[in-house]
């Protein structure tokens, strides 16, 4: 059962769970399902350019760039509006739009 109600939100906020998915594109499908047209998906990950992010934390099924992330979430037909560095040593942000329907129709 979803736990996210079908197009109802405007942005979702993943910081630092896509590293951790089992199932990456699964996990943004369902953010995907969760937001509104147009609606944003604010992704924050460590940044693989910066360090080794897999043994950061031994739950991390997944490294990510900014470049990997974004070619990712384009394959998927998001449109990328931002990547961001916080400055903080240790990850990127990226800022998606979704410009699909809940079932990846336009």
């Amino acid at each position: 059962e979803d736990v996210l109600t079908i197009k109802d939100y405007d942005s979702v906020f993943a910081q630092h769970i896509l590293e951790h998915s089992v199932d990456a594109m699964g996990a943004t499908m369902a953010w995907r399902k969760a937001l509104r047209h147009g609606g944003r998906l604010i992704i924050a990950v460590p940044d693989q350019t910066i360090r080794n992010t897999i043994p950061l934390n031994w739950e991390h099924r997944h490294a990510w760039t900014p470049s990997s992330l974004k070619r990712f979430m384009e394959a998927q037909g998001w449109k990328t509006l931002d990547m961001l560095d916080p400055k903080n040593n240790v990850s990127f942000i990226g800022i998606f739009e979704n410009e699909n329907g809940t079932n990846g129709e336009h």
